[in-house]
């Protein structure tokens, strides 16, 4: 029985599921007839970003974009996070420097 049915369609990886508002993992259990892959339901998914509160963002900040996470790299390059023309998978090839899958 899984709690967590309907949640996700697709099981995928922490940094790139956010569906329905939460984040799932992969967890592996052992049997005799070896391993079974079940997604566990992790964390809540951060919040979308919005360029109206970049100026907000530091180093750790989480948000997510299309399905994806991103975290906010520490210094030098924190400062970019709150700049909204560096925001994450953005049109401005330099967002990796500031932004982590």
């Amino acid at each position: 029985n899984n709690s967590n049915a309907g949640e996700c369609t697709t099981i995928c990886s922490a940094v790139s599921c956010c569906f329905s508002g939460s984040t799932l993992s992969a967890s592996t259990s052992s049997t005799r007839q070896g391993s079974v892959v079940n997604p566990i339901n992790t964390e809540i998914c951060p919040k979308a970003y919005d360029p109206s509160i970049a100026s907000s963002y530091e180093e750790g900040s989480e948000v997510e974009d299309n399905g994806v996470m991103y975290r906010c790299n520490g210094d030098p390059w924190a400062f970019y996070c709150t700049q909204s023309n560096f925001r994450p998978n953005g049109s401005n090839d330099l967002w990796v420097n500031a932004w982590s899958e």
